[in-house]
């Protein structure tokens, strides 16, 4: 009994660490990024090509990964570092629903509708474009390599942190005037570590929804995003009365709830519906979380 337990334990530390590490990773890239945006700009151009990337990358990921080999052990945990993890912490679906609220709120409804649709219909097809490359290149590596050979997962983490890393230095440097000016690095370093908490929190909830409600489309996502837009409108509403909290603000919003939602899950799910042959609960899916967050994020900056 000692000894399942203690390996359960190490399975469920090997998860959690996983998860903090790659999300934390991935919300670091993404803020990083989204700091180049400017705050007055009327299309989120910087947010939305995060969230088609990563649609992308996790569609690759999730494919690629299913070819070579079962979701167990390492294997799994090395998914959720990756997928749940890095590319989950680094896509993020309630700033965008925070940009399409704000500019809605301020007026600019058919550029906040626009862009919303724009980033939903093009996220799907970012996807499915995914999934249907990270299979063929699984397939193609199965083929060389043969079907009994063990799926090797060293190579692939380095590949997927090699890259996010050399994206993250890119977008720093590239920005340096910005941070050398008063941006402060040290909250964008604690942010991320914020942003990995929220991974992991958004794993949990979205296994214990999954867990208890059976559907013909994943429910779990649906309540991550749809509980993160609320919070997401609630803080953006008292910070708008207590100017005094950026600082608190930027590590709720940005760091927690940005790792803590998900857009290339959301996406992902969807082109499954779709390819699986259910067009119509992928419609429900996507047109039914798009709507419900949007809705909850309104009424938490009216609260």
């Amino acid at each position: 009994m000692a000894r399942r337990s203690d390996s359960a334990a190490v399975s469920t530390m090997m998860v959690a660490a996983s998860l903090f590490v790659g999300g934390a990773c991935g919300s670091f890239v993404r803020l990083a990024l989204s700091a180049l945006q400017p705050s007055d700009v009327v299309w989120p151009f910087v947010t939305m090509a995060i969230n088609l990337t990563g649609a992308f990358l996790l569609g690759f990921i999730t494919a690629y990964m299913a070819a070579l080999g079962p979701d167990i052990g390492v294997w799994r945990a090395t998914r959720l570092a990756l997928g749940t993890g890095l590319i989950g912490g680094y896509t993020t679906y309630s700033a965008f629903m925070l940009e399409v609220g704000k500019r809605v709120k301020d007026g600019q409804a058919a550029a906040g509708v626009a862009y919303l649709l724009v980033s939903i219909v093009v996220g799907l097809l970012c996807a499915m474009l995914g999934l249907s490359v990270g299979k063929a290149v699984g397939e193609r590596r199965v083929r060389l390599n043969g079907a009994s050979a063990e799926p090797k997962h060293r190579p692939l983490i380095g590949a997927a942190f090699v890259l996010f890393a050399c994206v993250a230095i890119a977008a720093l440097l590239v920005n340096r005037r910005h941070w050398q000016a008063g941006g402060t690095f040290g909250l964008l370093f604690v942010a991320s570590l914020i942003g990995g908490l929220g991974a992991f929190a958004r794993y949990s909830v979205d296994a214990w929804v999954n867990n208890r409600v059976h559907l013909p489309l994943p429910a779990g996502t649906i309540v991550v995003n749809l509980t993160a837009c609320l919070a997401m409108g609630l803080v953006a509403g008292w910070c708008m009365t207590h100017p005094g909290l950026t600082s608190l603000q930027y590590l709720l919003a940005s760091g927690f709830l940005g790792g803590y939602s998900t857009f290339s899950t959301a996406s992902v799910e969807g082109a499954k519906l779709v390819r699986g042959g259910k067009p119509l609960w992928a419609f429900a899916h996507t047109a039914g979380m798009m709507a419900v967050c949007l809705v909850a994020l309104l009424l938490g900056m009216l609260v």
